[in-house]
């Protein structure tokens, strides 16, 4: 489970990261949010998922002033291996 809190004008915003041999699996479970990716914008809402391939560049930010609560899941026991921004 992650918590984003949303970015605080003035600050460096959160770089898009990128997990080169592993999908990750979103899942939104309170408040909604902006995907931003290589494909784009995704706006998001508590309830839905989104899969992001190996490979994409991605980052998830609340859309307004609540944070984001989601469950990530991957499908590898070291995530941060294969991580980076």
């Amino acid at each position: 489970m992650v918590e984003v809190a949303p970015e605080v004008p003035g600050t460096d915003e959160r770089p898009l990261h990128v997990h080169d041999q592993v999908g990750e699996f979103i899942f939104l479970l309170e408040g909604s949010g902006n995907l931003h990716c290589d494909d784009g914008l995704i706006a998001a809402e508590a309830g839905q998922a989104v899969y992001i391939p190996p490979g994409e560049r991605h980052k998830i930010v609340p859309s307004g002033s609540e944070p984001l609560r989601l469950l990530c899941v991957f499908a590898t026991g070291d995530i941060a291996a294969g991580t980076r921004e």
